[in-house]
């Protein structure tokens, strides 16, 4: 008995440290504390054994086989981080192979709407954390591994574990799920992640099929768009308009009277609107995956499917209005460097950040408001134009955080530049990126700005037969829809001709 009592101080320790980096291994900066995260993980217990085990076996463990698997360790905690972020904000699981590449928009994201300055002391503070609690885990390895060496506490120890481990078992917490998620251990999920590489190529040749099915299919249809009758077609995607601005309780009964009021004042200048959902292919995010599905008429769900139809001889929508003589006009404000990506869609012009002529200030992600780029392109590049024109518009003014956003200007003659938004306050929103907990007001009021603002645009500028067609990309992010909401996005086909608008009524 006083022999055991000796051992019980190196027993504590021992077992703290083991709980040490089971929480190390379960932290989550995505969340608020949980109790799940005392929970032993399957990771952590193996690892754990495995030590206890060799030093039981061999009396060691050699360093390498430590650094090892820490490293791997580590590996899946970083994998399991993203793992939890991506369906909190996205609404699906993480793909490793497809998701990584994003890693600098979202940098990008967060330098453009937070600032430099905290982007930078929050890189280097996530780099500092990361590297405190990988350092700090192998110390406590090395110092688990000295105390174990004494037999009589290894024993206590093993005898600790073992216990652990079957009551993890025996409550199933080993193998527990949430939301389609484990819990405690990434193990399987890399497996997943492991297995849709292996499995890249066909996934690629069933795609191919697909492409090739849209193909033919499209060549059988009438392509001389008479139907059209050289009436413009204007096309506005308006970003993060989704099924939630329509039927989310908080969002629902801001922008709703904000829609009927503008069907009815377009009613009084003749135009008629006809509205439903169409399913986008992406949430919260990667909006170049609904424009490559609108324009090919193919599900793009993923950025493997958005490269493959780029090489691919699917016409994009434009190139059918190139070939009976349309103007097509691509604009998007939001694109700030070159995209080459861009060249399959086929637009004889494009036009981005740089080619707007804007002198005022950035609101957060967007460069400039959504009125001035609607007023800039009509007066500089579809005015004048004697080609019935096909333009698609890519608005960006409802893009999140929604933290600070441009104000109406009631007169569109005094736009000009922009040079006018120098002296005009903003309007600013306590929204911190990316919590977005508090953004009702904020979001809600950026949709009723795009949509007020598309609304006097055809008011204004819109006097014949035009063809306009207004729909979202995708759902805000899942912070601001909630979980188990529709991949779906409101549309709004617009004309003064209803001839136009049968088909859309069928």
């Amino acid at each position: 008995l006083t022999e055991n009592r000796k051992r019980i101080p190196a027993l504590i320790p021992a077992i703290l440290i083991a709980l040490l980096i089971n929480l190390f291994y379960h932290w989550n900066p995505f969340a608020a504390f949980s109790w799940r995260w005392l929970l032993p993980s399957l990771e952590t217990l193996l690892l754990l054994w495995t030590i206890s085990l060799l030093l039981d076996w061999r009396n060691s463990v050699p360093s390498l086989l430590l650094r090892c698997a820490l490293i791997f360790l580590w590996i899946l905690r970083l994998f399991g981080l993203a793992d939890q972020a991506v369906p909190f904000y996205f609404d699906r699981t993480f793909n490793l192979y497809v998701d990584l590449r994003y890693i600098p928009d979202l940098i990008d994201l967060f330098w453009l709407t937070s600032g430099p300055v905290l982007t930078i002391f929050s890189l280097l503070g996530a780099l500092a954390i990361t590297s405190f609690m990988i350092w700090t885990s192998w110390k406590s390895f090395r110092y688990l591994k000295t105390l174990l060496k004494e037999p009589q506490t290894r024993f206590y120890f093993l005898f600790f574990m073992l216990t652990i481990t079957i009551a993890s078992v025996a409550a199933k917490n080993l193998f527990d799920y949430a939301d389609g998620r484990p819990v405690n251990g990434y193990v399987s999920r890399m497996n997943e992640e492991i297995r849709f590489i292996g499995d890249v190529r066909q996934l690629e040749q069933e795609f191919r099929a697909e492409l090739t099915a849209v193909q033919n299919e499209a060549e059988l249809l009438p392509n001389d768009l008479a139907g059209l009758q050289d009436n413009d077609v204007l096309l506005f995607f308006v970003e993060s308009y989704g099924h939630a601005s329509l039927n989310h309780e908080e969002y629902g009964p801001l922008i709703i009277p904000e829609l009927k009021r503008i069907e009815e004042s377009l009613s009084e200048q003749g135009f008629s609107m006809v509205s439903g959902y169409m399913n986008s292919p992406t949430y919260g995010g990667t909006s170049w995956l609904a424009h490559g599905s609108f324009s090919s008429g193919v599900a793009v769900h993923d950025q493997l499917r958005f490269d493959m139809l780029l090489q691919s001889d699917v016409l994009a929508m434009p190139k059918y209005f190139n070939d009976v003589g349309y103007q097509t006009i691509c604009v998007m404000p939001g694109t700030r460097y070159a995209w080459p990506e861009g060249e399959w869609f086929g637009y004889q012009k494009k036009l981005f950040a740089d080619d707007l002529g804007y002198a005022g200030p950035m609101y957060g992600w967007s460069p400039m408001p959504d009125q001035f780029v609607l007023d800039r392109v009509y007066r500089e590049h579809h005015a004048n134009e004697e080609r019935p024109v096909f333009a698609e518009y890519v608005l960006v003014s409802s893009h999140a955080p929604f933290h600070i956003q441009p104000p109406f200007v009631q007169q569109w003659d005094e736009i000009g530049d922009g040079s006018l938004y120098n002296k005009i306050s903003p309007l600013r929103y306590d929204i911190q990126w990316p919590q977005m907990e508090n953004a009702a007001e904020g979001y809600s009021r950026s949709i009723r700005y795009v949509l007020r603002s598309l609304e006097e645009y055809l008011i204004q500028f819109v006097d014949d037969d035009a063809l306009i067609i207004i729909l979202g990309d995708h759902q805000p992010n899942i912070a601001l829809t909630g979980p188990n909401h529709p991949w779906l996005v409101p549309v709004h086909v617009i004309s003064r001709n209803l001839r136009l608008l049968s088909p859309f009524i069928e």
